[in-house]
């Protein structure tokens, strides 16, 4: 994670202006790019960036696939804590 680009507004009261982008890659497809350009974007734009990553499991079922990527992110998502972030994009 990068912490070096978050924003600080000082003004007559203290505000912090943090910013997170979560982003789910996928599969090996065409898309990819396209997510990790999206992702690069958000972090120039001053977001502290989070790729939940897709584990490729050989010989298992979609249903298997999708379950674990869900839990993937579900374990990610609640070590984050959000409620400190202003804006969150996902």
């Amino acid at each position: 994670m990068n912490f070096s680009k978050r924003q600080y507004i000082v003004g007559a009261n203290k505000i912090m202006n943090k910013k997170i982008v979560l982003s789910f890659p996928g599969s090996r497809g065409s898309e990819i790019p396209l997510l990790y350009f999206a992702a690069k974007h958000y972090e120039d734009l001053g977001y502290e960036k989070v790729f939940v990553n897709n584990p490729i499991i050989q010989d298992t079922s979609y249903e298997v696939l999708l379950n674990t990527l869900i839990e993937n992110a579900k374990t990610i998502i609640e070590s984050l804590n959000l409620s400190e972030y202003d804006n969150v994009e996902i």
